[in-house]
């Protein structure tokens, strides 16, 4: 009896840790597009920059919207970068896995994986909503 349970325990934390494995990857996806997002709309707001050159506008700290814009992407983009950096070490550490289900970081990575995500989503979305209103007010005086 105590075979088989040491089994039916053995076959569910495998399943278990499939299971986060398949979230993992998912989170680490959904994280990596919205770096790439974040990415793309530092370029392209500093390409903007250069391309649309207006006489007001003559120093770049002295354009909020567009700062902003630029400390919101590289937000997304750090906290990206360090969510990545945070699921390479859980997949890692789930390989050498045996006994203990989850350490000191990775099970809040998966459960409380939100709070990253907040910070990634609402990051780039506060970019691009400055940037848009840095572009919009630079071409109204065009």
């Amino acid at each position: 009896m105590d075979q088989n349970q040491d089994k039916i325990k053995s076959a569910f934390k495998s399943a278990l840790l499939d299971y986060d494995a398949a979230l993992i990857n998912f989170f680490i996806n959904n994280a990596l597009r919205y770096t790439r997002l974040a990415i793309a709309g530092l370029a392209v707001s500093m390409f903007t920059h250069e391309i649309v050159e207006i006489e007001g506008y003559a120093s770049v700290f002295t354009n909020i919207f567009l700062v902003i814009s630029w400390v919101c992407f590289s937000v997304s983009v750090g906290t990206g970068l360090y969510y990545q950096r945070m699921a390479v070490k859980f997949l890692d550490a789930m390989e050498e896995l045996e006994t203990d289900r989850f350490g000191f970081f990775p099970a809040s990575l998966i459960r409380r994986s939100s709070s990253m995500y907040l910070v990634i989503r609402g990051a780039f979305y506060v970019g691009s909503f400055f940037f848009f209103v840095d572009l919009f007010r630079k071409l109204e005086v065009v």
